[in-house]
């Protein structure tokens, strides 16, 4: 009877071991959404303009373990971020500068259409889709709010 109970119990354990190590790709997802969600929410709330792009890491975190289904909308938000943050940095503006309506001074026109295009494609309604995507997978699937 105790070798059952004993054999019983080490097959339970085993069971449990087995489940965690086989996570399916959602579940992966769904945890980094967890892990992730603090950090988005704080850098979201935060109001230095500098900071903006300290999304990025998180953001590349998630699209790393995201499922086929929502990899395509991580990516379109990332590029968009990218573009801005490139844009900037090829201009040599900080984003707290841009906020300042003195940005433009002494850029060639070809830095500021850049800049524009790219401030653009920020706000643009294809990223606007891509985040509501990524922000409805998080609500549905893993019942976690994401923070944009």
């Amino acid at each position: 009877m105790r070798r059952r109970r004993a054999a019983a119990m080490a097959g339970l354990c085993l069971v449990g071991l087995l489940t965690s190590a086989c996570k399916s790709d959602t579940d992966k997802y769904c945890d980094e959404v967890k892990a992730q969600q603090k950090t988005l929410t704080e850098l979201t709330a935060n109001p230095d303009p500098d900071k903006v792009f300290d999304v990025l890491p998180p953001y590349e975190a998630l699209e790393a373990k995201a499922p086929d289904d929502i990899k395509a909308a991580w990516a379109t938000v990332i590029d968009r971020y990218q573009q801005l943050q490139s844009a900037l940095s090829d201009a040599h503006i900080t984003p707290a500068e841009y906020r300042d309506s003195k940005w433009r001074q002494g850029l060639s026109t070809e830095q500021v259409s850049s800049v524009l295009r790219a401030a653009a494609g920020l706000v643009d309604p294809a990223t606007h889709a891509a985040i509501n995507a990524v922000q409805q997978q998080a609500l549905d699937v893993c019942h976690t709010p994401l923070s944009f």
